[in-house]
């Protein structure tokens, strides 16, 4: 979870011969601040793969309190 509009980094670790996220994205990390469930499938160098998914949620800002100076 972040604050919204505040942008997170997703990483499933170096060391893979190529990656692909859900959004279309081949690059080792992405960085995302819109809510939603990213998923990336990792491939090594042998052609195996595995996948793996991650969900941000952006909580909302706290309400702004008036101060009144007397």
């Amino acid at each position: 979870s972040t604050c919204q509009g505040v942008a997170v980094t997703l990483d499933p670790g170096a060391g893979y011969a190529s990656y692909l996220w859900s959004n279309g994205s081949t690059s080792p990390t992405i960085i995302v601040s819109v809510a939603g469930i990213y998923t990336v499938t990792v491939t090594d160098g042998l052609g195996c793969t595995g996948s793996a998914s991650a969900a941000v949620t952006n909580l909302p800002s706290p309400p702004v309190k008036l101060i009144r100076h007397q």
